[in-house]
């Protein structure tokens, strides 16, 4: 979204717009109202649940102008950040809109792929689109470690075959991120299927071979 008004006072070079509270006053005006306007869309996208909101939430760090207008934008584009936090306008895999606040974006599509399996009620439908635009929301950022403690946490059967195939992709996508990762996680089921840390198992021929493999993958590290 662009805050555009034919009554901003351009610079002398007229190549940008100055906001410190030394610039002309209408500078400012526009720029408070144009939050007040932004947050009004977001309020009428949230009560519509329209899709794809993701394209009005992109925001930028780049100014031109002096640095006194450059502290003072960077304060609006904090406000604008505040707001999109606080808007039911993501939705999620369980197809319900969810606070922009409590969305997790995976740091890649590979990732994105196995978080979906258990925590897909916080991360969005269309993942390329809100990645791409919340790039700023650090504090939103779904990393290999939060994809482990929800294993660790998580209240699935890894007895059966679907699962233990799920769970054995997932492990060699954390080993390749992190190899002490199934010492600091209970992310390995034993044959009862319950969830333990690397130093708590051993492995028997009974044991199947995937998962096997695996504890050789781990030993020594």
């Amino acid at each position: 979204i662009i805050a555009n008004s034919l009554n901003f006072e351009p610079t002398t070079e007229r190549e940008g717009v100055e906001i410190d509270p030394s610039c002309a006053k209408q500078n400012i005006t526009i720029l408070t109202s144009f939050t007040e306007l932004y947050n009004e869309i977001l309020e009428y996208i949230e009560e519509n649940e329209i899709l794809n909101a993701y394209e009005i939430v992109g925001l930028s760090n780049e100014y031109n102008g002096l640095y006194e207008s450059k502290v003072y934008f960077k304060d609006y584009v904090d406000k604008l950040k505040d707001i999109i936090l606080n808007h039911k306008i993501v939705q999620n895999i369980n197809g319900d809109f969810i606070k922009v606040d409590g969305v997790c974006i995976p740091t890649s599509k590979e990732l994105y792929g196995f978080a979906k399996e258990l925590d897909s009620d916080i991360l969005p439908q269309n993942y390329s689109g809100w990645q791409r635009n919340l790039k700023f929301f650090t504090e939103r950022t779904y990393s290999y470690e939060d994809l482990a403690y929800s294993i660790q946490v998580s209240n699935k059967e890894f007895a059966n075959k679907d699962t233990l195939n799920w769970l054995k992709k997932c492990l060699k996508y954390l080993l390749e991120c992190d190899k002490n990762i199934c010492s600091n996680y209970n992310i390995l089921p034993n044959q009862l299927g319950e969830l333990k840390g690397k130093d708590e198992l051993y492995c028997d021929k009974k044991l199947l071979a995937p998962l096997k493999r695996i504890n050789e993958l781990t030993e020594g590290r």
